[in-house]
C-alpha cells in the first residue's frame, strides 16, 4: 500500500510537554482524508496478519 501523499496540512496544536501535543482544530477534508487512509492501512496489516497465521 503506498504511503500517505505528501501535502501541506493546516493544524493547530496545543502542546502538553515537549514530546506530546494535542489536534485542536484540523480541516474537515484533511481528518476524513487522514481517517480514510488509516483506516485502509489498518485493513491492510490485518489482511497481513491473518495470512501469517
Amino acid at each position: 500500500m503506498p504511503i500517505y501523499p505528501k501535502h501541506d496540512v493546516a493544524v493547530f496544536f496545543q502542546a502538553h510537554s515537549t514530546t506530546l501535543a494535542k489536534i485542536l482544530k484540523m480541516h474537515n477534508r484533511d481528518e476524513k482524508e487522514w481517517n480514510a487512509y488509516m483506516t485502509a492501512r489498518e485493513r491492510v496489516l490485518i489482511r497481513e496478519a491473518r495470512e501469517k497465521k
